[in-house]
């Protein structure tokens, strides 16, 4: 499932970042936007996962107890 749903995502972002300008695209360098792409995943990663012990509604759990 994940793989279909990020397939065209990424298919999507990847030409957009490699299209020349006159067709619409930003236009760097291929490394410079599988770069940029691993930076943005990356991001993702970091900034959506969890630690242990902090998982949502686990504090009022802990007080109704």
């Amino acid at each position: 499932m994940a793989f279909i749903l990020t397939r065209p995502l990424g298919a999507t972002l990847g030409e957009l970042l490699t299209k020349p300008h006159e067709n619409g695209g930003l236009n760097p360098s291929r490394i410079t936007s599988s770069l940029t792409i691993a930076v943005l995943m990356i991001l993702c990663i970091l900034l959506t996962s969890q630690k242990a012990g902090q998982h949502p509604g686990e504090d009022e759990k802990r007080r109704s107890e």
